[in-house]
């Protein structure tokens, strides 16, 4: 039987991996979600995380000189699902220890609350390496209750 729901095709932002480019990333993810009746709260955490993907990229991946990035966004099964692609330095977030979070602030060492946070409000977080590239899949699932308008 097939469904009544029309298909949309996915969003597709390529652009230059620069600050100044990050609502250009989000805000098409965002309408796309809405329109999938992704809930207020997940719609915040939906943009947290990309916020915090794209920076870390604009800052880490590109060391020696600009590249780009590419966001895609579409339905698959019950899930959105957000592909951030770029072929700077390799890093799968997936691999990366949870900080410690017991110690005094000023005693922990830099970096790794943002990888947190992702994994944390996402439903699930992929990572994988190819071509030189680097794919980092972000998921959160539609279904009524997990934060979407039944």
């Amino acid at each position: 039987m097939k469904s009544s729901e029309p298909t949309r095709p996915p969003v597709c932002v390529l652009l230059p991996a620069r600050l100044e480019n990050l609502s250009r990333f989000v805000s098409p993810v965002l309408i796309a979600a809405r329109t999938l009746s992704l809930g207020e709260d997940r719609l915040n955490d939906l943009e947290l995380a990309l916020e915090e993907v794209l920076v870390n990229i604009f800052t880490h991946a590109y060391p020696e000189e600009e590249g780009m990035v590419q966001v895609t966004c579409q339905k698959a099964e019950k899930d959105l699902v957000v592909s951030i692609e770029d072929d700077g330095v390799a890093f799968n977030v997936t691999e990366t220890p949870p900080p410690d979070l017991d110690s005094d602030v000023l005693d922990r060492p830099l970096g790794g609350l943002g990888v947190h946070l992702v994994k944390n409000l996402m439903d699930a977080v992929f990572y994988r390496r190819k071509g030189g590239r680097n794919i980092l899949e972000l998921r959160l699932s539609l279904s009524p209750g997990k934060g979407s308008v039944a």
